[in-house]
């Protein structure tokens, strides 16, 4: 940095914000990875579409359990109740 300061070069600021790649490994039980990997030929999508889908759509369902807690039983004009999710 020191030689980028000398030649005049922009030193970018340091930022607190963390950057992901998207990208991460997770170890599962046989059973479970054999079971995702039915589920996923059965929709017609890899593996990896698949887990995005899931882990997607149990992320969706724990905020909106969340937020029904904490401030209403109403999540996108849909009462939450009515689809079984409390």
């Amino acid at each position: 940095m020191e030689s980028m300061y000398e030649d005049g070069n922009e030193i970018p600021l340091p930022s607190n914000e963390v950057e992901y790649s998207g990208k991460f490994n997770v170890r599962v039980p046989a059973s479970l990875h054999r079971k995702l990997h039915k589920l996923a030929v059965k929709e017609g999508v890899s593996l990896n579409q698949y887990v995005v889908y899931a882990l997607s759509h149990a992320t969706g369902v724990a905020e909106a359990k969340r937020s029904y807690k904490t401030n209403s039983d109403f999540c996108c004009g849909v009462r939450l109740a009515s689809l079984g999710w409390l």
